[in-house]
């Protein structure tokens, strides 16, 4: 023993050692003291740590190999010994060290790059000693007083789930049967347990009137019932009572840890008024008819008075968290430095009380949702744009992590489902590969319908308002468009009671027109528009919005009457967007809108009206600062412009405009190569055909008719062919006058 060490003396292993030891030490402090400062996920400095582990027997191989070639080479070289060993010491040092680094760079990326991927189910498989299911209470008092008997139902499955090997169905499985006539044994078979809870709540006044039992569905029997005839402010007792005789009588017959048992006693809260308080606070958030800054003011305060009565209290802290960042979800922050500030102090203060809460309830969702939220909140900062990718790869961890902590919550796999989606666009993915978060997310809303869209939890208020959008965005990306409008229009009896779209908030709405839009669905889209343009400034304002809501919806009608060819209607819808938009000052849309209007006036022959909008917009693009990717839309304007000056017969305009047209084109060849977008060779070639046509220049005409017919692309082409409504599709609005007049030209 003692010739080893002194071997491993002579070799200067242990002084490898000792500086690896020091070098990780100090990164893996440095990693645990500011990472959480930076909002990067805790699970990171346990790699950092478990990736150091891993260094020190490779730093012990490659030290005692090289020392142990350097030994030889002095056997061999006995003289210059001295200055033998210092060379190949100082050669062993600049290959060991950066061997040693690159192994673990490898480790790390592989860990990287192939964990969130190991799994990709939407839950995990695990073997339980037994499964339970707790239906809602049977609630047998006024309306208003519902939420305690549903406030006793979450309780007992929060804390009879915190029993490891026990299987508790979750609120979204018992939902199905909440109102409804079932045999307990037909319930046991549909979710395939071995014991059931159920029972009832009265509220009389200050009185509170309690039922519960026990089935034990292997042995046909009730193992444990009880009636409970206490005061309203007795409620908590009540429950810890429920949840303490339900784990007695299964302890019998399971084996439940110490520390489980503990746990089960953990109760969430016990002030009635702050309860009360924070279930109101959750039917604000689920509320689809508010904005985000309406659910932020509603629960803000509510949040602040429950904490105020119980300075413990976890669901107070993180709905108070989500409140913070709910003001911020949709806030465009980029290039306005002062909202951004606001922006980063709310998603701190968010994280902060995310941590809070989980540093009183260990086991909270909404809290663990919020911190694997967070970084999307910083979508648009350069730094999130540079390290995109690798945010989403991040991310999909922290989500994996939260689905395998929560497997059937619905929040946790519409999570994983969705940074998913993000990392598929980041990668820039094929269609295929959205059809599996596309399929994930079917398979929630199939849960939702299967309780008839039962809401009980804030998680489950905000999973069910992206769907909305999510799943036809989705069948959008894999090419599928129209069955993500079919899939709104044969569920749209859902999405509010009454079996309408009039309780969703203007938002939502948007979101929906989208996609219906997008997928050519105009008569949809319209009845979209025409139910959030019926709503009254008042109306908007009373649920957080103004009147500005209003632009996109005015700007989506004018595009869907100028390609049916209703150019007054058309006209009204942009004039209406425009001047809404000169409200807001944005000069982006306001350019837009300049334009929009001058190609509808140009179709009504109006050409000094058309010829005055262009002008408009080219003025305003000027004091616009576009970035690379949008960097030809104020060449749009200028080539229209060109052609509608030259038909008014103010010819030096045009030329200099369509010289510039012309110009920009020659020396952009990369932006109009084929099947670049139809809408692309209509705004800007297509001017350019009409200009040189005009002027009886057949040779020009007809080389940038060419280029407009290629640009459109082959695929386009065909579909246009194929097509039984071609000449009045929508589909084809942009290509339609290209492909016809490109043809014709080949029978003359």
């Amino acid at each position: 023993m003692s010739q080893f060490f002194q071997e491993l003396k002579r070799r200067k292993v242990l002084k490898t050692l000792g500086v690896y030891g020091a070098v990780a030490m100090v990164i893996t402090t440095t990693a645990a003291t500011l990472f959480p400062f930076l909002l990067i996920p805790d699970w990171m400095v346990r790699v950092i740590i478990v990736l150091a582990i891993l260094g020190f027997p490779i730093t012990f191989f490659l030290s005692w190999t090289y020392d142990l070639k350097r030994d030889n080479a002095e056997d061999d070289q006995s003289a210059n010994s001295d200055v033998t060993t210092g060379k190949k010491w100082s050669l062993t040092k600049k290959i060991l060290f950066p061997v040693t680094g690159f192994i673990l760079m490898v480790i790390g990326g592989i860990f990287w790059f192939i964990y969130p991927f190991l799994t990709i189910g939407m839950g995990h498989d695990r073997e339980y000693d037994a499964s339970i299911a707790i239906l809602y209470m049977e609630n047998i008092s006024p309306e208003g007083k519902s939420y305690f008997a549903d406030g006793l139902t979450e309780e007992l499955i929060n804390r009879i789930s915190r029993i490891q090997n026990l299987k508790v169905r979750p609120r979204t499985d018992v939902a199905v049967f909440k109102n409804k006539t079932a045999s307990i044994n037909e319930i046991a078979t549909e979710l395939s347990v071995n014991y059931i809870v159920e029972g009832s709540v009265q509220i009389i006044g200050d009185r509170l009137r309690v039922n519960a039992k026990l089935f034990d569905i292997a042995q046909d029997k009730i193992t444990w019932s009880d009636s409970y005839k206490r005061k309203l402010t007795d409620f908590f007792e009540v429950q810890d009572d429920i949840a303490s005789k339900i784990v007695t009588k299964l302890d019998e017959k399971l084996t439940i840890t110490t520390l489980d048992l503990k746990a089960t006693k953990r109760q969430a809260t016990d002030n009635l008024e702050a309860y009360n308080l924070i279930k109101q606070a959750y039917d604000h958030n689920n509320n689809p008819i508010y904005s985000n800054e309406m659910r932020s003011n509603k629960i803000v305060p509510l949040a602040e008075e429950a904490l105020r009565l119980d300075s413990t209290y976890a669901d107070a802290y993180a709905v108070l968290a989500l409140a913070k960042l709910h003001k911020w979800m949709g806030t465009d922050t980029k290039n306005k430095p002062e909202l951004r500030k606001q922006e980063l102090n709310a998603i701190n203060e968010g994280n902060l009380l995310a941590k809070t809460a989980l540093q009183y309830d260990q086991d909270n969702l909404l809290a663990h949702v919020i911190i694997t939220i967070l970084p999307i909140f910083n979508s648009d900062s350069p730094e999130f744009e540079a390290n995109k990718l690798l945010i989403a790869r991040s991310m999909l961890i922290e989500a994996k992590m939260l689905l395998e902590k929560y497997p059937d919550a619905l929040i946790s796999q519409y999570l994983y489902a969705m940074i998913l989606t993000q990392k598929i666009y980041f990668q820039g993915g094929e269609k295929e590969a959205f059809q599996t978060p596309l399929d994930q997310m079917l398979n929630i809303f199939q849960k939702f319908k299967r309780n008839n869209f039962v809401l009980s939890h804030p998680t489950e208020g905000i999973v069910l308002g992206q769907l909305w959008g999510d799943i036809p965005q989705l069948y959008y990306a894999t090419g599928d468009g129209r069955k993500g409008m079919d899939f709104l229009i044969e569920n749209k009896q859902f999405v509010c009671r009454d079996g309408t779209l009039e309780c969703l908030s203007v938002e939502i709405l948007w979101r929906i027109l989208e996609g219906f839009y997008n997928s050519f669905y105009y008569e949809n889209a319209l009845e979209i528009i025409n139910l959030a343009l019926s709503q009254s400034e008042e109306d908007l304002v009373s649920f957080g919005y103004t009147i500005n809501e209003k632009k996109g919806m005015y700007y989506k009608s004018g595009m869907i009457y100028m390609k049916w060819g209703e150019y007054d209607k058309a006209i009204k819808g942009f004039s209406q967007a425009l001047q809404l938009s000169y409200d807001d000052d944005n000069k982006w849309w306001n350019a837009h809108y300049h334009r929009r209007l001058g190609l509808v006036y140009s179709f009504l022959g109006e050409y000094t009206k058309a010829s005055n909008a262009y002008l408009e917009s080219i003025k305003l693009n000027k004091t616009i600062n576009y970035p690379e990717s949008q960097i030809e839309i104020p060449l749009k304007s200028i080539c229209q412009y060109g052609y509608i000056e030259e038909l008014i017969g103010h010819s030096e305009i045009a030329k200099e405009n369509m010289r510039e047209c012309e110009n920009w084109i020659g020396e952009n060849p990369e932006k109009f190569s084929k099947n670049v977008g139809d809408y692309r060779a209509y705004e800007i070639i297509w001017p350019l055909y009409l200009y040189y046509d005009s002027l009886n220049q057949t040779t020009k005409a007809s080389k940038y008719l060419l280029m407009a017919y290629d640009v459109v692309g082959k695929e386009k082409i065909e579909k246009y062919h194929t097509h039984p409504s071609k000449d009045t599709d929508p589909y084809f609005f942009y290509c339609r006058d290209i492909i016809k007049t490109y043809e014709s030209s080949l029978n003359q």
